[in-house]
């Protein structure tokens, strides 16, 4: 325990802010990214949060730093991470042409997570951009937008109708041939607004032949971000281990 407590004083001494990238000039004001840095990293570790239920991600950045990754934690309010070509004045939508910007300027191989809503995106962009990130977890993907859709003004304003919201979930955006090099989903079974997308998403990724590594089954404190905060470890060594095989071809 001596040691996991070391490792998150460091992560928490080395945070600093950094400058939010602008690769346009329409960006929303909700955007920021912060950064804890380590030495000589092998690559970096992008953390998406799960919208309003943010917190800090202290636990995905003491284990980047324990496995020498940097670690970005990119943010915006009401955070699904999908492009909107109108979004509604009063309702603001992260954008995930930025969050690709963040990663191209990132040190080496990027690896991405997400929790929730920050689950749904990770897997689908991960997907969209495998060139950018060569292994995603998805914790408690809340990837259904479709059934999110009436109850949420964000989804509302970056689409016209639940089906057309539908046809950005992850799953839809799957391909063998086109993939991340290592893929891990999971969820507490407990958490029931989330846990039936993440078992639709490990099906899908398993019929569609596409190697997964998944758990559905542990229990893990009280809450999504209790779940994993307690994960936090061998997420990132597995992320990790992915990263180091890129080099070899798809079999």
């Amino acid at each position: 325990m001596a040691a996991v407590a070391d490792v998150a004083d460091v992560a928490d001494r080395t945070m600093t802010a950094m400058p939010t990238p602008e690769p346009s000039d329409d960006l929303p004001d909700s955007h920021s990214l912060r950064r804890w840095p380590v030495g000589d990293a092998s690559g970096t570790l992008v953390v998406l949060g799960d919208g309003t239920n943010e917190v800090e991600p202290t636990a995905f950045a003491a284990a980047a730093a324990a496995s020498g990754l940097d670690c970005l934690w990119p943010t915006a309010a009401e955070c699904w991470w999908v492009d909107v070509d109108e979004p509604a004045d009063d309702v603001p939508c992260a954008s995930r042409s930025w969050l690709c910007h963040v990663a191209e300027t990132a040190t080496g191989p990027c690896v991405l997570v997400g929790i929730g809503t920050g689950g749904q995106a990770a897997a689908a962009v991960a997907f969209d951009r495998p060139d950018l990130f060569v292994a995603v977890a998805a914790i408690a993907p809340a990837s259904d937008l479709h059934q999110w859709y009436d109850r949420d003004r964000s989804l509302q304003a970056a689409f016209v109708s639940a089906e057309q919201a539908r046809q950005h979930e992850a799953p839809l955006r799957l391909n063998p041939l086109h993939r991340p090099r290592g893929i891990w989903v999971g969820c507490d079974p407990r958490d029931r607004p989330c846990f039936p997308s993440a078992v639709r998403l490990a099906t899908k990724l398993s019929s569609s032949g596409i190697p997964v590594e998944s758990d559905l089954t542990t229990e893990i404190g009280d809450s999504r971000m209790e779940y994993a905060a307690a994960r936090a470890g061998g997420i990132v060594q597995f992320l990790k281990d992915a990263a180091e095989r890129v080099a070899l071809p798809i079999l």
